[in-house]
C-alpha cells in the first residue's frame, strides 16, 4: 500500500465518522443510549439526505488539497473563503 492510499483512507473515515456523527452531534448520552447510531441518518433539521458531512470533513479536504501543491497558508485562506 503507498502513502496515497493510507491518506485517502483517512479522509474516507473521516468523512464517514462525521457523517454518521452529524445527526446525533447535539443528543444526549441517554438520547443515543435508547436509539443508538447503527448506521447513516438523514438529517431532520437542515433536510440533509443520510451520509452528508458536515463543514468540518469539507474543511479537512481544502486543507488536504493545500497540503497536496505545497504548504501555502494564503492558498489555503483562499480555498476556505471559496468552500460552499
Amino acid at each position: 500500500m503507498h502513502n496515497r492510499d493510507y491518506y485517502a483512507a483517512a479522509l474516507l473515515g473521516l468523512a464517514t465518522g462525521d457523517a454518521l456523527g452529524v445527526p446525533v452531534e447535539f443528543m444526549t448520552r441517554k438520547t443515543l443510549d435508547a436509539d443508538p447510531v447503527t448506521g447513516m441518518r438523514a438529517m431532520g433539521t437542515h433536510r440533509q439526505p443520510a451520509g452528508t458531512w458536515s463543514d468540518d470533513s469539507s474543511l479537512t479536504f481544502c486543507l488536504a488539497e493545500m497540503l497536496c501543491t505545497g504548504y501555502d497558508i494564503k492558498d489555503l485562506a483562499r480555498r476556505f473563503v471559496a468552500w460552499k
